[in-house]
């Protein structure tokens, strides 16, 4: 059952005035929430513009959070795996500062100035699309003159899309260099029943896309960490491009990295170019787990030592982390179930959850 209202003082001191329900084209409104996880729960009353949340398995109770100005979630804390996500009746569903989350809104604000915000929706004009494998696209969106998004390493961008009336807003972290001067990428995956993939197939080079942000992002900074270890599952490999390029772009940054790179098979490694070119720096590892393979004989040389088939277990995670050069900080991004069971097998492993950062 949804926790208790916090005292109506404390909503007052913590949360701006109430933002205007979230609803469909026929004016029904929309309750965001999170489904259980290891003993906690989190909803988000949209309609109110409040929003209590329990981390998962804290079991410390209610935090009132801040929302955007159509009644999304701003600033939301993490709580544990899956974050925050929307429930919309048969459409895809996850975490909402995760590739795959979905948010609903009646209105939003939108701007042809070329600076990003986060709090207003600004056009930009697609100049490529380049199909990866049978359903993900990585897209390319032009940036006036030599500016660039300036973003920090990890932070994500909110797409807005209209389906049959209805908007949609999911959140994606570009794959480009935060610091990319004239254009910005983004990998996307489509689902055949996603309101939101639906939008993105009519793409096409010169039409206008909506986005605004930044959010979220990994405190990075030049070794820090002796080693990152990072954990990504199909499309969750966006956060971590931008990371490692930043690592190999700076000499004087002796940061090791071990990524491991999860996907159904081979032929659907995203971006297998970019990543060669990344591993033959001395200080990257990258190791892919294919959950679909059953053999590596059929595989280019060139992968087969460093290529897992099956998924990514308890075991297999124990052997990588006894590899690791230094005492690894651990990344992680993929779905929220692949969230869960990284944690729990990293704290079989014995590292502790101070040493990790869920996207």
């Amino acid at each position: 059952p949804p926790p208790q209202r916090p005292p109506a003082a404390i909503l007052a001191r913590a949360l701006p005035p109430p933002s205007p329900p979230v609803t469909d084209s026929g004016g029904g409104q929309w309750r965001a929430g999170a489904p259980r996880g290891k003993g906690g729960s989190a909803n988000c009353l949209a309609g109110e513009g409040r929003c209590w949340a329990d981390k998962w398995g804290s079991g410390r109770g209610e935090a009132p959070h801040r929302l955007w100005g159509g009644g999304h979630l701003r600033d939301h804390p993490r709580t544990g795996a899956g974050g925050v996500s929307a429930r919309v009746p048969g459409q895809e569903r996850s975490g909402l500062h995760s590739p795959g989350s979905v948010c609903l809104s009646s209105r939003a604000r939108t701007s042809n100035n070329s600076e990003l915000n986060p709090d207003t929706f600004t056009a930009f004009s697609v100049s490529s699309v380049e199909q990866l494998t049978e359903d993900t696209y990585q897209y390319k969106f032009e940036l006036p003159g030599n500016s660039s998004l300036r973003l920090s390493l990890g932070q994500h961008i909110v797409l807005r899309g209209v389906v049959n009336g209805l908007e949609v807003q999911r959140a994606y972290t570009p794959i480009s260099p935060g610091n990319a001067e004239g254009y910005f990428e983004v990998l996307i995956k489509c689902y055949e029943a996603g309101l939101m993939s639906q939008y993105i197939k009519t793409w096409k080079r010169g039409d206008v896309v909506f986005w605004r942000g930044p959010f979220g992002g990994f405190p990075y900074r030049p070794n820090k960490h002796g080693e990152l270890l990072m954990l990504a599952s199909g499309t969750g490999l966006a956060p971590m491009i931008p990371i490692l390029q930043s690592i190999t772009d700076d000499e004087e940054d002796e940061t090791f990295v071990t990524l491991v790179g999860c996907f159904p098979t081979f032929d659907k490694i995203y971006l297998k170019p970019l990543l060669q070119d990344l591993a033959r720096y001395w200080n990257i590892r990258i190791f892919y787990v294919l959950s679909q393979e059953t053999s590596l004989e059929k595989l280019p040389w060139s992968y087969q030592e460093n290529t897992y088939t099956g998924r990514l277990n308890e075991d297999l995670m124990k052997t990588i982390i006894k590899s690791c050069r230094r005492k690894p900080f651990v990344l992680i991004c993929g779905s929220s179930a692949f969230n869960e069971d990284m944690s729990r097998y990293l704290e079989a492993s014995g590292i502790e959850e101070n040493s990790c950062f869920v996207f």
